[in-house]
């Protein structure tokens, strides 16, 4: 019963990380430039930091708040933490790239959910603690289904 939910949710989040992956590098993230183009704002900047040219490299990666927190990330998995490799993947290690993929995408998520956000980085870390919270609950629950058997 609970390993049926357990992989719903699994493939919930692969489809919606492979969905994200390609909108991002096909460059159609609702992004300021993007929003610019599609006329659904009046300018490119972006909301967090006032850079004129807010682009999908920019808000996943070059954007001063959440650029330190890739530099932080870099430090704690010792590797060197580019926006190629978040785009496209180390061909080493396909754990890194699933770990990344999902940064990448609760980043986007986190700008989706609050566009006015003040501080972008301290929302992205609640955002991810909440959502780690919530599948380790789930993992939490499925052990103990299994344990009672």
């Amino acid at each position: 019963m609970g390993s049926g939910i357990w992989n719903e949710n699994k493939k919930l989040l692969e489809i919606k990380i492979a969905e994200f992956n390609y909108k991002l590098l096909n460059n159609i993230l609702p992004t300021g430039c993007n929003l610019y183009r599609w006329k659904r704002r009046e300018s490119t900047s972006c909301i967090y930091c006032n850079e004129e040219f807010h682009d999908s490299r920019h808000l996943i990666f070059e954007c001063v708040h959440v650029n330190n927190l890739w530099e932080k990330i870099s430090d704690v998995l010792a590797i060197n933490i580019t926006w190629f490799t978040l785009a496209l993947g180390l061909n080493e290690n396909k754990n890194y790239n699933i770990v990344l993929s999902l940064l990448c995408y609760l980043i986007y998520k986190k700008y989706l959910l609050d566009k006015q956000s003040e501080n972008p980085v301290m929302q992205v870390k609640l955002f991810m603690k909440k959502e780690i919270q919530q599948r380790l609950n789930v993992y939490n629950s499925k052990i103990c289904c299994l344990a009672i058997k």
